[in-house]
């Protein structure tokens, strides 16, 4: 095993799969950086390349040591990988729910703080902030609560964001794919703490639980203008309502850092759907305020915002978005709906890879 590095070491880790001239290059590129010149140090280097079966190299500017790892030790670096993967992608994707509705952000198009730089392999924005939202559907009540942003896209084909983890197939300015999304459900009742929700009017309902969906989509750009469609379907206990979505946006920059994306969309919901959140069956009627209402399937909503963006310098930006939602057909007879129209506020701070 490797001694300790000191100050002026680097530790290097080479995988079995890095072998003979790749893992060569990596040492060629090491030396570039280091600008280590000694020709023994590259001769051990390749002779280190040649074993194939996993090592530690320390690296500063006098040597270049290869030190074979054991089984066990290979084992443990493989498989805190997957663990840490998996994490990362969970907890991207529970932010998911937090996030849903709070900016408008498509996940197969560039978000407004990148529209006008050059697409890269990897596109990944991370963000934090405070989001102003009614305690339910139809509530005159709001709430601030925080809200983790997380938005990842590699090479334009897989995606991980505000509408779930999708994968898509791109041609020229159109896009079709589907994926998976979450939905954070309905609590009966108001809670405390750092993600209070909930509203205590709601009691008697039952909560509904969170669930996740699968959903395809097809977005089209033409010329500034975008448009997009998706279908979700949800598999929950509770929710398991289907979910039409229609969205224009067309976002534009006033300056190099100032960027404005005004958008608009509607969505109908089937009857299991409007049922689920806006809907009172007749025991919820003998445990609630609200009487028995019966819904149908419908245009649920009609919404307009603005999301404005101000580029702080390369990598951090400001964000702040405000939407406004009308309801219709069963979500605004429903005596559930105090008010058929609900705003959202939103304003993170956020880096960009």
């Amino acid at each position: 095993m490797a001694r300790a590095c000191g100050p002026s070491d680097f530790l290097l880790v080479i995988s079995p799969r890095l072998r003979g001239a790749k893992a060569f290059r990596h040492f060629r590129a090491l030396r570039r950086t280091f600008n280590t010149t000694s020709q023994q140090d590259i001769s051990r280097c390749r002779r280190a390349a040649a074993h194939g079966t996993g090592f530690s190299v320390n690296w500063n500017a006098w040597n270049c040591e290869a030190f074979p790892l054991g089984k066990r030790e290979l084992h443990m670096r493989r498989s805190t990988r997957a663990p840490v993967a998996f994490a990362f992608v969970f907890f991207s994707f529970i932010t998911a729910g937090f996030s849903q509705g709070v900016l408008y952000a498509p996940d197969q198009q560039p978000s407004a703080w990148n529209i006008n730089q050059k697409p890269t392999p990897w596109d990944i924005n991370l963000a934090a902030g405070a989001v102003m939202v009614p305690t339910f559907h139809g509530s005159n009540r709001y709430r601030v609560s925080p809200v983790p942003l997380v938005i990842i896209r590699w090479r334009d084909t897989v995606s991980l964001g505000v509408e779930g983890l999708s994968v898509y197939w791109h041609h020229n300015n159109l896009r079709i794919g589907g994926g998976v999304n979450y939905d954070g459900g309905r609590l009966d009742h108001e809670t405390n703490g750092f993600l209070n929700s909930g509203d205590d009017r709601l009691k008697g309902l039952g909560n509904v639980d969170s669930s996740v969906g699968i959903r395809g989509f097809v977005s089209y750009k033409a010329g500034p203008v975008y448009f997009d469609t998706s279908v979700t379907k949800y598999l929950g206990s509770e929710n398991n309502g289907l979910l039409a979505n229609l969205s224009v946006s067309a976002p534009f920059a006033l300056t190099k850092r100032f960027i404005l994306r005004p958008h608009l969309g509607g969505r109908w919901a089937d009857n299991n759907y409007m049922q689920t959140f806006f809907g009172v069956t007749a025991l919820q009627a003998s445990r609630s305020i609200f009487p028995q209402f019966s819904t149908h399937a419908g245009i649920e909503e009609i919404n307009g915002g603005l999301t404005v963006v101000y580029l702080l310098n390369k990598h951090w930006f400001w964000g702040a978005d405000a939407t406004a939602t009308r309801y219709l057909g069963s979500a605004s007879k429903s005596p559930i709906t105090i008010s058929d129209t609900n705003a959202t506020v939103a304003t993170v701070i956020g880096y960009h890879f």
